[in-house]
């Protein structure tokens, strides 16, 4: 259960976000974070749904169930820390330096989004 409270980093569940935090998916023009990843899905899940309905019935028949889902769905991989950590001002605004630090957003970012070292990685 996260409490809000700060962890130590012995702490076996780790670091924990405080309460209250939103995780941004879109920036605002000035490079500010913007729109959260919540509203941004709900935003193109609306979208993708009117467009869908928008389709001549012979289209619409091809569009597979929960494509809808699917699209408002797209960007869910913005709340990684390290896509999160992108934005220092995000890291100032919800005062996250410290956490940064002791949750070591990097290797966090490696561990939930499954990023692997270049060597790993295939050639395409």
């Amino acid at each position: 259960m996260n409490t809000g409270s700060k962890s130590k980093p012995s702490d076996p569940e780790g670091p924990r976000l405080p309460d209250g935090i939103h995780f941004w998916a879109k920036t605002t023009a000035d490079g500010q974070p913007g729109i959260s990843v919540r509203d941004h899905s709900l935003n193109v899940g609306c979208v993708a749904e009117a467009l869908i309905g928008l389709l001549p019935a012979p289209v619409r028949a091809l569009v597979p169930p929960g494509a809808a889902t699917l699209a408002a769905l797209h960007d869910v991989g913005k709340i990684c820390p390290g896509f999160q950590a992108k934005s220092d001002a995000w890291i100032r605004r919800f005062c996250l330096s410290e956490f940064a630090r002791d949750s070591n957003y990097e290797a966090a970012s490696a561990m939930v989004c499954g990023s692997r070292p270049e060597a790993d990685r295939p050639v395409i």
